[in-house]
């Protein structure tokens, strides 16, 4: 069937949100699509839609869920660059970069990460 790329562009993996980990900003229940944090600077409290939230979750820089990246299984360290994706999985940049530019699919859920960025 041939060479067919399903990877998504740079452009595409440049515009999902990068962050510094911060682990007391992390929480322990990875399949919430809720932000809630005091620590935030907005002291956000979010539990709407989830299109919406996921719309209003990127543009606020949301919290990684996990402790540690599904693609090389290895705990985030403070300071390390993370990418969140618009299903609000987490993983290392080098990581999921790396995999978007093979798949334009998020690892865990399967979510294209183009589904709301026409």
């Amino acid at each position: 069937m041939g060479d067919v790329n399903t990877g998504a562009t740079r452009e595409m993996i440049d515009r999902l949100p990068v962050m510094p980990y911060r682990p007391d900003l992390s929480k322990s229940n990875e399949d919430t699509a809720c932000v809630t944090s005091s620590s935030h600077p907005l002291s956000l409290s979010l539990s709407l839609s989830l299109s919406l939230t996921l719309s209003l979750s990127l543009s606020l820089s949301p919290l990684p869920p996990t402790n540690s990246c599904l693609i090389c299984q290895m705990d985030f360290e403070e300071g390390q660059e993370i990418r969140g994706l618009p299903c609000m999985h987490f993983y290392h940049k080098d990581c999921v970069d790396i995999w978007l530019s093979k798949k334009k699919t998020c690892p865990k859920c399967i979510q294209r990460i183009d589904a709301i960025q026409a």
